[in-house]
């Protein structure tokens, strides 16, 4: 089994997933119901961006 993807559109999906997993993971969603909520257009659970952006807008202030 290969981990590798085959073309760039390949790439640039794998790398959304992932990106939606560990940022899901991050914020305490559950990464399966998000991608379900999205894919079904039900869109029932908030987005991760706004909250995403504020932790990262704290940890910045944080550090400082």
């Amino acid at each position: 089994m290969s981990l590798q993807t085959i073309t760039e559109e390949g790439t640039k999906a794998n790398d959304t997933f992932m990106m939606i997993v560990q940022t899901a993971k991050k914020l305490g969603v559950n990464a399966y119901q998000y991608i379900c909520d999205r894919v079904a257009n039900k869109f029932e659970i908030p987005s991760m961006a706004p909250l995403a952006q504020l932790i990262s807008e704290k940890s910045s202030l944080s550090e400082n």
